[in-house]
């Protein structure tokens, strides 16, 4: 259940006569089935989902997602710190070292389905990258790097090609961040949204993202309507004492 969900339901409860209790329908909420697929230049290509991804639920509705994980051919090393939104909004920082012996070419696709559609949509990004000569060889390189913003498949703003590198041993630089947005988008988000990166790292090499993309639904003006005439029978119910608190 999304937080509109949450709230409309809140308001129609003195309609129908109910308590709400704000933790019980938070029980109702499984983690989402929050999506990273991680593939390099057709060496590997590894899927995490759910739990796989370390999700943990914050108590307001948001999920953190944090968590290591070595690919299965045993050459990429991917660390994460992200804050997921099933409102929809995905955010926070992704980390790969290149342990193979040659530059390779990434693709990360981060999908997360929405808890409500809706038919009109707000749309903010930001991204940033930076990468550091890990195994001290005396450059590092990320070139070629693409961020896309996905809204059911379809990109809605992107940024890229682009490229940073350094030159001394253990050196490390980073790109500035590139904000994109806001913008709206009228056909809004029925399915889910996803972030699409897309990179070549130097051998032996990390690259850190700070990636951002939300979508925030944009209220008709029927639904505010419905809402405002909602918040007003909520009002006069807890006037009447029909609504009883819950601790």
């Amino acid at each position: 259940m999304s937080r509109i969900h949450a709230f409309a339901v809140c308001l129609l409860a003195p309609l129908l006569g109910l308590a709400v209790s704000p933790i019980a329908s938070a029980s109702m909420i499984g983690l989402p089935a929050f999506e990273l697929t991680l593939s390099d230049s057709g060496f590997s290509t590894d899927t995490l989902i759910g739990s796989d991804l370390g999700l943990s639920a914050t108590g307001e509705g948001m999920y953190t997602s944090t968590g290591t994980y070595t690919s299965v051919s045993g050459d990429n090393e991917y660390s994460w710190d992200l804050l997921i939104d099933p409102d929809p909004t995905i955010g926070g920082t992704f980390g790969i070292t290149n342990l193979l012996g040659t530059a390779k070419v990434y693709n990360l696709a981060f999908t997360l389905p929405v808890g409500t559609a809706f038919s009109q949509a707000m749309v903010n990004g930001h991204f940033s990258g930076s990468v550091m000569d890990n195994d001290a060889s005396g450059s590092a390189a990320l070139d070629d790097i693409t961020w896309s913003g996905l809204i059911d498949g379809i990109t809605v703003m992107n940024s890229g090609p682009a490229g940073i590198g350094c030159h001394t041993a253990g050196c490390s630089t980073a790109q500035p961040i590139t904000y994109l947005g806001p913008m709206t988008y009228l056909p809004g988000v029925s399915s889910n949204i996803a972030t699409n990166i897309s990179f070549t790292l130097s051998a032996g090499d990390r690259v850190t993202f700070r990636t951002y993309f939300d979508v925030s639904p944009i209220p008709e003006p029927g639904t505010l309507a419905l809402f405002a005439g909602l918040a007003v029978s909520w009002q006069t119910a807890r006037k009447k004492g029909l609504i009883r608190s819950v601790d």
